[in-house]
């Protein structure tokens, strides 16, 4: 299992130049390759979004032959959240309150060390389905 501390250092120094303004849903195509950061044996593709105080996002990461696993932080670097498996599958989906307006960071990475492939990231206001989901994964329905 990847370190949660072990990501968050791999982080380093960010610069924060965008304005703060309403949660976005934005989907992207990504993939983890041999040239991407790493943490530790995980390649690692990083994502910025902005937030303010009591949004509630939710983050997916979707593919068919990764095993995601995705991470948030903050603009300090501090680990908020992590998820590897309440969306179906391999795929990985984490609702979460944001505590305070500001840049938040997602980490998309894979549960299995040295993993490449491509896979599709989104972040949007979370819907009550999206908890419903993330509830559900926790009793393998």
């Amino acid at each position: 299992m990847m370190q949660r501390w072990g990501l968050a250092g791999a982080l380093g120094v960010w610069l924060w130049a965008c304005p703060v303004g309403a949660l976005e849903s934005r989907t992207v195509q990504g993939e983890l390759t041999a040239d991407d950061e790493k943490a530790g044996d995980r390649f690692v593709d990083l994502y910025q979004f902005s937030g303010q105080a009591g949004d509630k996002v939710a983050i997916e990461a979707r593919s068919k032959n990764l095993d995601t696993f995705i991470f948030l932080f903050d603009s300090t670097s501090e680990d908020l959240a992590t998820d590897n498996n309440s969306s179906d599958g391999t795929n990985s989906l984490l609702v979460f309150e944001l505590p305070k307006t500001g840049q938040y960071l997602i980490a998309v990475s894979t549960a299995v060390p040295n993993q490449l492939g491509k896979y599709e990231l989104s972040w949007r206001t979370a819907t009550q389905v999206d908890q419903w989901r993330v509830e559900a994964s926790q009793f393998n329905l």
